[in-house]
């Protein structure tokens, strides 16, 4: 799961949306299991626990919009029904909406240089990469700075298990504003005043064996 090579450049561009849920402090995040309703992402409630597992007599029935367009509709379902059948407390709709809160800590801590938060979520290899650039950017004395448009909208675009362990992907759609700002203030690169949609890509993974909750970040693409 190969980081691509244009990732230094990418993750520049994006940005983080507030959500105010809680990742897990182990290696990687830890979703929530949604009630049925709105999460607090949406500004309305939190959910219960990811780590509990789905009523078996009431089954979430899955949301076609959160396949992504031009994905294999059937190929994405059977490897989300894989995942589900692998992680009782797998749940899609919540793993999207978590995957945002995600997307969040993740890019905030980017943005910020917050190397801890950035080691306690996402892979060694993804974490190198992250590193590069924002030592690049500590160097050359710049900053970022960001802002998001619209909530980003989070879909599928493959899921499977694999040698016991699952791997969920999912693209992440942002309308945003982001520029690279020297000591002075003075822009480098960028626009703050021109909107852009980022197009993000995905990969997490955990072992299906496990009881930790955590999910990691593992690989991006563009």
């Amino acid at each position: 799961m190969a980081i691509t090579l244009g990732i230094l450049f990418l993750v520049a561009l994006f940005l983080a949306w507030k959500f105010n849920q809680i990742l897990g402090t182990k290696t990687g995040f830890t979703p929530e299991l949604s009630s049925g309703e709105p999460s607090s992402a949406e500004g309305s409630e939190s959910g219960d626990n990811f780590a509990g597992s789905l009523d078996a007599d009431v089954p979430a029935p899955f949301d076609d919009s959160l396949i992504a367009n031009g994905a294999d509709a059937d190929t994405v379902k059977e490897g989300l029904s894989e995942v589900t059948n692998a992680i009782d407390s797998f749940e899609p709709k919540s793993f999207s909406q978590d995957a945002k809160a995600a997307f969040d800590f993740i890019m905030t801590a980017f943005a910020d240089g917050d190397r801890d938060t950035l080691s306690s979520l996402v892979s060694k290899e993804i974490y190198d990469a992250f590193d590069s650039a924002i030592q690049a950017r500590e160097d050359a004395g710049q900053e970022l700075r960001f802002s998001i448009l619209t909530e980003p909208k989070v879909s599928f675009t493959g899921a499977e298990v694999d040698r016991g362990i699952a791997y969920v992907s999912v693209q992440i759609e942002t309308e945003q504003t982001s520029a690279t700002l020297d000591a002075e203030g003075n822009n480098v690169s960028g626009d703050l005043a021109g909107a852009q949609k980022v197009v993000n890509r995905w990969m997490f993974s955990k072992s299906a064996s496990s009881n930790d909750p955590t999910w990691t970040l593992v690989s991006t693409a563009a």
